[in-house]
Formats: C-alpha cells, sequence, structure tokens
C-alpha cells in the first residue's frame, strides 16, 4: 500500500475535531480495500459462480469507482468541503480548531459541527471535543488506530 495518503493527513486534527488519521478515506483505506475485494473477488471467479440475479460487472465497477476515488488531503491541507464553514470561521478568528472558539456550542456554525461530529463518530471516525483532546501524543492515537477493523485489516494493528 502506498502510505503517502496515510502520512499526509495522521498528525491533522481538523477545525471540527475529526482527526483525519482516523478516516478511511483520508487515509486511502478505503480506496485500498476496495482493490484488495475486487482482487480477491476477481481471482475467485465470483463473476462464474455468485449468487444468481446479482450483477457482478456492476458491482466491480462500484468498487473500481471506489478504488478511483482521490484521497482527502485533509482541512489543513486544503482537503475536506470547499465550503467549509468551520475552516472559514476559525481560520479568520485565528483559532486552532472550533473547540478553542469562546463561543463554541452556541455560534452559528453549530449545527453542523454537531451533524459533522457525530457522523463522523458513527463512521469510527476519532473526534476531539475539547481542546485537550486536540494533543493528544501520536503514540496514543496509534494506539486507539486498533479498534478500527480497516486499518487491522491493512496493516495488522501497526502502521
Amino acid at each position: 500500500m502506498d502510505r503517502t495518503a496515510l502520512d499526509n493527513v495522521f498528525p491533522q486534527v481538523g477545525f471540527c475535531g475529526i482527526w483525519c488519521g482516523s478516516c478511511a478515506v483520508g487515509t486511502s483505506a478505503l480506496m485500498e480495500l476496495a482493490a484488495r475485494y475486487r482482487a480477491l473477488c476477481e481471482s475467485h471467479g465470483l463473476g462464474e459462480w455468485g449468487a444468481s440475479g446479482f450483477d457482478y460487472g456492476e458491482f466491480v465497477k462500484g468498487l473500481g469507482a471506489i478504488e478511483g476515488l482521490p484521497g482527502c488531503k485533509g482541512c489543513l491541507q486544503g482537503g475536506g468541503r470547499d465550503d467549509c464553514e468551520m475552516r472559514t470561521c476559525a481560520t479568520s478568528r485565528g483559532l486552532r480548531a472550533c473547540s478553542f472558539c469562546p463561543d463554541a456550542g452556541r455560534c452559528d456554525h453549530d449545527a453542523v459541527l454537531r451533524h459533522m461530529r457525530s457522523g463522523a463518530r458513527g463512521a469510527g471516525l476519532i473526534v476531539a471535543l475539547t481542546p485537550r483532546e486536540h494533543d493528544i501524543p501520536e503514540e496514543r492515537r496509534r494506539a486507539e488506530l486498533g479498534r478500527l477493523w480497516w486499518w487491522r485489516a491493512l496493516f495488522g494493528g501497526k502502521d
């Protein structure tokens, strides 16, 4: 696996608090797993004996589309949503992240911030909610990755 994307996003914690190193898209793990799954299905001839009523060609086409997705650079390096309210606001205020804001929890972006954070946590991403959580040592972050199944699948629990 090419580790360029992983190495790029691993240290990043976005303005919203999402740790990019825990994201399967940012690390390109999703794309790598799609490629491996496609190769596994092809090597086992799934298209010839797979389930009836299953469009194997479309399935492989979908995996190829996922495999070809560009990795996210992380919002600290210009990735993420182009119109990210949190990045714009935090940058204009000179803040490292939303959790450092004196208006946290009562600003115009609170609803979208809570939505993003809950969605990220639901997908298994690690989210820093307080200023202190932004400064978790890298060793501890690496240890937390072991709970993510895709991390274990690609790296055997090691990076």
